[in-house]
């Protein structure tokens, strides 16, 4: 079991809870341990624990306390799986403190809905721990941003200053602690197009400070940074969630999102063209063989060029369903291979300013 595991399976045997840790993997780092070899200190990274003991046994339950008793495992949510749905049981684990509880054979797609829930709000308490700077920067950015996807999705104009704020306290919280921290603390956050944004628009205000760019600039990364997936609000919800890789007609959908994009920043006061400019060419490729327009060569501004580098280290280094992480220098040596689709000098800067 890793220390870096984001869930942990505590179990009586790590083969009867196959099913269990098979449909977590996917989506989160797991860890099994059984329940007398706990040690909640030895896990400070668990956002989760799924139970899968049987909660008959008075020893059992008097461990399952102290579990959700100790200082360091009390606020990590629990859910537990029981082999059969009875009345004792189903009180016990309540009375325990489950936070849900699923009975086998296990609904796939309840349970991932529950574990998504519980993480997400892990995940969202554990930035009462940062900086003020950082923490109100996080908890704005997810308010506006959720806010500005829902009215783009339902057709409402969004709330410009809301969104322009966040950003600016993005500004802020990179010149206050770096950006190390802000990806890492939206690292487990059930919502992809918001952890990516976050992260694009955190590493473009960094490599913005590196480059030397103005004040002003900055702030224009860190918006251009926070909607330039906007347009995937307007996609539909079953590919967005799909647990695995797009079949191509539903690519060919998801390949509009920049157009999206474009028309959405456009329905923003007082945006800098520039900002509609990196969220609709960022897919562009310097051969000419990227979307939606196919430029090539000059016809690739450099900030776009910036928001192309920073949107596919960030999407190398997130866990998707179908792909494990990659870790930062592999993705580096990757994206130095892809001449001719990134510009390999600004790479090189990204690499020596920010990741050395």
């Amino acid at each position: 079991m890793t220390g870096q595991a984001d869930v942990i399976v505590v179990t009586e045997d790590a083969e009867r809870s196959r099913d269990v840790i098979s449909g977590i993997e996917p989506y989160h780092n797991v860890g099994t341990v059984a329940l007398e070899a706990l040690e909640p200190e030895a896990h400070p990274d668990c956002l989760l624990y799924v139970i899968d003991c049987p909660v008959f046994d008075r020893e059992v339950v008097a461990l399952l306390q102290a579990l959700h008793d100790h200082p360091a495992t009390a606020a990590v949510p629990c859910i537990y799986v029981l082999n059969a749905q009875t009345r004792r049981d189903i009180v016990r684990v309540k009375d325990l403190g489950a936070a849900d509880y699923f009975v086998r054979p296990i609904d796939a797609r309840k349970f991932l809905k529950s574990m998504s829930k519980q993480i997400t709000g892990a995940v969202e308490r554990s930035w009462d721990k940062l900086g003020e700077i950082e923490r109100a920067a996080l908890k704005v950015s997810l308010k506006s941003f959720e806010d500005a996807f829902s009215a783009f999705g339902e057709g409402n104009p969004p709330d410009t200053e809301a969104v322009k704020e966040s950003s600016n306290m993005v500004v802020d919280a990179v010149a206050e602690g770096g950006f190390e921290t802000f990806i890492a603390s939206v690292r487990n956050h059930h919502n992809y197009t918001f952890r990516h944004s976050m992260s694009v628009s955190t590493l473009l205000v960094a490599f913005g400070r590196a480059v030397g760019a103005s004040a002003e600039d900055q702030r224009m990364l860190a918006l251009g940074g926070v909607l330039h997936d906007i347009g995937m609000a307007y996609i539909p919800a079953e590919i967005l969630d799909k647990p695995g890789r797009l079949n191509e007609e539903e690519w060919v959908i998801v390949r509009q999102h920049p157009v999206h994009s474009w028309n959405a920043i456009a329905e923003f006061e007082e945006v800098n063209e520039d900002v509609g400019r990196m969220a609709y060419a960022h897919h562009e490729k310097l051969d000419g063989s990227g979307y939606p327009e196919g430029w090539e060569g000059e016809q690739i501004p450099d900030l776009v060029r910036m928001v192309s580098i920073v949107d596919v280290y960030a999407s190398m280094i997130d866990k998707r369903v179908y792909r494990p992480p990659v870790a930062p220098p592999a993705a580096i040596t990757m994206m130095m291979l892809m001449e001719g689709h990134l510009d390999m000098g600004l790479v090189q800067v990204f690499d020596k300013q920010l990741l050395n």
